[in-house]
């Protein structure tokens, strides 16, 4: 399969973003669900679908959404607030910070589950099986990614930050439980991506996902990023006067692991340009 190069750089707010290529981002309907489709510069053999965090489709989402199609990659990202008839959503501004509030909006997980599958049904009808699919996703997207690959046999998943694992994220919202349980039904490896000073996680919560994913029967591995928080690879802001949640060594870091995860996984190699970004060496073992 064709690969095309890419190259990464800052963003004014500090955002990693690629360039090169210029990708363009589709806007396609499948049983349903609307979804944002980028494509390779050749035929597609493997597919990424990739899952936003809670606020919906943003920047991020259309970033990766290019970087894995530099990489070869089908990247699909189906637009999981359609449940709600939007796009996107302020959660501080239409929930005033109210956190239970927010997650009582949210779809829950026979509606992701929905979504996901119409991704999949996407990537089939390209010739693409599940196999060769792999998941991505961040924060809330990437509690709903542990939760594909426990119900689908994707050839790998990695979540970003993904509060509500563990522990019970989205109190208020019933259809969002924990899913600790379900760790002995990962079907795929999976790659965890957490910043020590997330704050929408419970004190201990990593060590103690740590111990649940050593229950999987396929291999898990679990990276932190002592000083960064939720949202360590994206400008975010959370509430008034807060800092940026970004942290440029974890961001660089944390996509650097996501490619090589992806490509180990999906069986297939990719291109490395001298002026990409790569990890600072104090996170990696």
């Amino acid at each position: 399969m064709a690969q095309t190069a890419a190259r990464r750089h800052r963003l004014p707010g500090g955002e990693l973003a690629v360039i090169g290529q210029d990708i363009p981002i589709e806007d396609l309907v499948i049983d349903e669900v609307p979804m944002r489709v980028a494509r390779p510069g050749g035929p597609a053999e493997t597919g990424v679908i990739v899952l936003h965090q809670g606020p919906g489709y943003a920047s991020q989402t259309a970033l990766w959404l290019r970087q894995l199609a530099a990489d070869g990659h089908l990247a699909i990202a189906p637009l999981l607030l359609h449940h709600r008839g939007e796009e996107a959503v302020d959660p501080f501004t239409r929930f005033g910070g109210d956190l239970a509030a927010f997650a009582a909006y949210l779809p829950g997980d026979d509606e992701i589950r929905a979504d996901f599958t119409a991704a999949l049904h996407l990537l089939n009808n390209e010739d693409i099986p599940v196999e060769r699919s792999a998941v991505v996703g961040f924060s809330y997207g990437g509690r709903a990614a542990f939760l594909a690959a426990t119900e689908h046999p994707v050839s790998c998943a990695i979540t970003f930050y993904g509060n509500g694992i563990q522990y019970d994220g989205y109190q208020g919202n019933e259809g969002i439980p924990p899913l600790a349980d379900r760790a002995p039904d990962l079907q795929a490896p999976w790659l965890g991506l957490y910043g020590e000073q997330d704050f929408l996680l419970a004190p201990g919560e990593i060590d103690d996902l740590e111990v649940t994913i050593g229950k999987a029967p396929v291999a898990t591995e679990l990276v932190r990023y002592p000083a960064a928080g939720h949202a360590f690879d994206t400008d975010m802001v959370f509430g008034p006067g807060a800092p940026s949640s970004l942290n440029q060594d974890a961001a660089a870091d944390a996509t650097e692991r996501t490619r090589t995860f992806l490509s180990t996984y999906l069986g297939r190699d990719r291109t490395v340009t001298p002026t990409e970004t790569h990890p600072a060496g104090g996170d990696r073992p």
